[in-house]
């Protein structure tokens, strides 16, 4: 139940284009700049929480015109009207009540966060660079991510805004956080890609690959952390140095820090894979959602897996079609055996949109204008 950090690569575009701007054979005004080019959707006002006896699917995440965002059923909900944060990076529903968590970023300083109730501010903390994920447990809410500036960052715990750091030496941060029976537990990285996972105050080290290069050990990226029945699930990659200056990536899920499953691919294949997002459900399913980036641009898709098995591509794999676009998975949710999966298309015109889709099948959205999804939850 993570997202990924999509922000930073529109944030990477962005800045592209800004540095174009002063070359007189580049047109100022581009697809990107338009939001005529986008269906447009008046927010309305709507009860945060869900209906009684009937199934809500939440969405949080972010349009270029309103910040942050949150899509009930598939219907736009404006969240800040005063345009302080920069988006929505999680949503988390418990006993009826519905929790956002919204963030801006800053690289030079930290930034606000918020946890909002049902429509309301509950509380505002300082995040630094990364985007923070949330988990709600018997009403107490907490939020991983990084406290610090621009010269240090910490890995973070914040529990209802009391702030705990979790690793004080060298840069760290907190990337995602999951409780169960009352045990917290956190994933995160240092500044030299070692991965750890937090457990009530306990660092446990994920064991790295050791590299064919002498001396060397992989960098480890994680992403997201889930716990069913005491077992925890992480899923991340690992990079690894081999001869002749290639890379060996591994996609990997981690089950109580040994290797569950993972996929392997060179850097001479030409592509990049992640595994983004995390789920277990209650018949022991593992799904996570991740992304596949093809160098040549020829075919560059989201994708879903199930036990270490393919599920699905979005968009699906015609070899007929002209792929001019980059899918990337934010998110997977699983309710009653019903698999939601979202995130967005980012096409090289620069008209990016949204995808949500729910055992495979595309749902109509009020997506809104350059749109991008980071988090479901799903409530019957």
């Amino acid at each position: 139940m993570r997202t990924v950090k999509s922000v930073f690569i529109l944030l990477f575009t962005a800045v592209i284009f800004a540095a174009c701007g002063d070359d007189p054979a580049v047109e100022t005004e581009t697809a990107r700049d338009k939001p005529e080019d986008y269906p447009v959707y008046k927010p309305e006002v709507i009860d945060w929480r869900p209906e009684a006896g009937k199934t809500t699917v939440y969405v949080a995440g972010t349009t270029s015109d309103l910040g942050p965002v949150l899509w009930k059923n598939g219907k736009l909900i404006e969240v800040d009207t005063l345009h302080k944060y920069s988006g929505a990076s999680t949503v988390f529903v418990e006993n009826g009540d519905v929790y956002l968590l919204t963030y801006s970023l800053n690289y030079a300083e930290p930034a606000p966060v918020a946890v909002w109730k049902n429509g309301s501010i509950l509380f505002e903390m300082e995040n630094f660079s990364v985007m923070p994920d949330m988990f709600v447990y018997s009403g107490d809410v907490y939020v991983a991510g990084c406290s610090g500036n621009s010269e240090a960052q910490y890995a973070t715990l914040w529990k209802n805004g009391e702030k705990q750091i979790l690793y004080n030496r060298y840069s760290s941060q907190a990337k995602a956080v999951h409780v169960e029976n009352g045990i917290v537990y956190v994933v995160l990285t240092n500044r030299y890609n070692d991965g750890f996972i937090w457990k009530n105050g306990e660092l446990q080290e994920i064991p790295q690959t050791q590299s064919p290069v002498q001396y060397g050990l992989a960098d480890m990226f994680l992403y997201d952390i889930f716990v069913k029945d005491g077992d925890v699930y992480v899923c991340g990659r690992e990079d690894v140095d081999i001869e002749n200056y290639e890379n060996m990536q591994h996609v990997t899920v981690w089950k109580n820090g040994n290797i569950l499953y993972r996929q392997s691919l060179s850097t001479a294949d030409m592509g990049t894979y992640n595994f983004i997002s995390l789920y277990v459900d209650d018949n022991g399913n593992i799904y996570v959602a991740g992304n596949y980036f093809d160098s040549r641009f020829d075919y560059s898709p989201a994708k879903l897996w199930k036990n270490g098995k393919l599920l699905y591509d979005y968009p699906p794999l015609d070899e007929n079609a002209t792929h001019d676009s980059r899918a990337y998975s934010t998110s997977v949710f699983v309710k009653e055996d019903v698999v939601y999966w979202a995130g967005y298309d980012e096409t090289f015109s620069g008209k990016d949109t949204g995808f949500l889709l729910k055992d495979g099948k595309k749902q109509d959205t009020q997506w809104g204008v350059k749109y991008n999804a980071n988090s479901i939850f799903v409530v019957n």
